[in-house]
C-alpha cells in the first residue's frame, strides 16, 4: 500500500479529499481489496464494528513492512493507530463514495444497490450478519436503515443465509412475491420471462402473492409461481438448483446453442460458435470448479469439437455427432 493512498485516506477522514483523489481511492479499492461486498448501517456503526468487519478484509492487502508501522493521531475523542485510521477510512469511502452503491428512492426510503454481472459470483454481508450470494446478472436493493427495516428487493437469483431476529422479520420483494423469514437459508429466482422460484434449505419460509395467498415452505420444499398461481413440490436430491453455490456446472441433455449461452454467462466470455445447421450433439455431465480451458478439454471427450481461447474471445467449432 503506497504512502499516497494513506494520505488520500487521511484526507477522506477529514473531508478534504478532491474528486480526483476520491476516484483514485475507489480504483485502488476495486483492484486491490476484494470482490466480496459488505454494507453497514451508518446509524448503528461503532469503532469495534469497523475494526472487526473491515480490518479482516484489508489486512491481507497490506505489505508485511507496513503492518509493523505504528503512529497515532487524534480524531475527535479517538486516538487510534494508523491501521485503524486506514480501516475507518475504508468504511467512510464505502458508505459515502464507493461507486457500486447508489441511492434510489423507494417509498420514501433510500436504498443501497449491489449488482453482479457475468463471469463471477458475489457475496454481500448485510448489517445484521446475514449473507447474500448473488448469481450472475443479479441485483439486490437494500434498505439503508437496515437495522430497523430488514427489507431487500431482488432481481435475478440469490441464496440467502439470514441471521435470526424475531423482532425484525427479513423480507424479500420480487416481481410478484413477498418472502418473509426470521432466520433461515433459502434461494430465490426472479428472472425475466421465467416463473419465480423459492427453494428452502433450512428453517421456515412464508411467501405471499399480490392477492394475499400464503404459502408456507419447510426445508426441501420449493414454490414455483407463474401467471398468478403457485405450485409446491419436494426438492429431489439430484435437483441442480443449488449447484452454482458449489461452483458446479450441470448439463442435462444440453444442446450446443444452450451450451454456448451457459458458458458465456458462467465465464464472462464471448463465444463464436460454428456448428452444422442440423447439429444433433447433446451433453450431460457435472463439472465442478473447472477453468474454461479444462472444461472444454473434458467436453472434447464426448463432443467432436475444437476450440481456441484468446482473452475473453473463444472460437468453438463443433462437428455433427453420430
Amino acid at each position: 500500500m503506497s504512502k499516497e493512498i494513506l494520505i488520500i485516506i487521511s484526507k477522506i477522514l477529514r473531508g478534504k479529499s478532491s474528486s480526483r483523489e476520491t476516484k483514485q481511492f475507489n480504483e485502488w479499492f476495486e483492484n486491490d481489496i476484494s470482490q466480496s461486498d459488505s454494507v453497514w448501517d451508518t446509524e448503528s456503526i461503532n469503532k469495534s464494528k469497523v475494526e472487526q468487519d473491515l480490518w479482516n478484509k484489508i489486512w491481507k492487502g497490506i505489505e508485511p513492512d507496513e503492518k509493523k508501522q505504528s503512529f497515532s493521531i487524534e480524531i475527535g475523542h479517538w486516538k487510534i493507530a494508523a491501521t485503524i485510521i486506514l480501516t475507518f477510512g475504508l468504511f467512510l469511502a464505502w458508505t459515502l463514495v464507493k461507486p457500486v452503491l447508489k441511492e434510489i428512492p423507494s417509498e420514501g426510503n433510500s436504498m443501497l444497490v449491489f449488482e453482479n454481472g457475468i463471469g463471477s459470483f458475489k457475496k454481500v454481508r448485510l448489517p445484521d450478519g446475514s449473507l447474500v450470494h448473488l448469481n450472475h446478472n443479479s441485483q439486490i436493493r437494500v434498505s439503508e436503515n437496515f437495522s430497523e427495516n430488514r427489507y431487500v428487493e431482488l432481481e435475478g437469483e440469490a441464496f440467502f443465509e439470514v441471521e435470526r431476529d424475531t423482532l425484525h422479520p427479513f423480507r424479500i420483494q420480487t416481481k410478484e412475491l413477498l418472502t418473509e423469514v426470521l432466520g433461515t437459508s433459502f434461494l430465490i429466482q426472479n428472472e425475466k420471462d421465467q416463473p419465480e422460484l423459492v427453494v428452502v434449505k433450512t428453517g421456515l419460509v412464508k411467501v405471499s402473492d399480490q392477492s394475499q395467498e400464503v404459502f408456507m415452505l419447510q426445508p426441501n420444499k420449493k414454490l414455483e409461481y407463474s401467471s398468478g398461481r403457485g405450485e409446491l413440490a419436494e426438492v429431489s436430491q439430484d435437483d441442480p438448483v443449488f449447484a452454482w453455490l458449489e461452483e458446479k456446472l450441470i448439463f442435462e441433455n444440453t444442446d450446443m446453442i444452450s451450451l454456448k449461452g451457459i458458458l458465456e454467462e458462467w465465464y464472462g466470455v464471448k463465444i463464436n460458435l460454428t456448428i452444422p445447421d442440423a447439429n444433433t450433439c447433446r451433453i450431460t455431465g457435472i463439472y465442478k470448479k473447472q477453468s474454461l480451458e479444462n472444461l472444454l478439454e473434458l467436453i472434447q471427450y464426448s463432443i467432436p469439437m475444437s476450440f481456441e481461447i484468446e482473452g475473453t474471445e473463444v472460437s468453438l467449432k463443433i462437428k455433427n455427432c453420430h
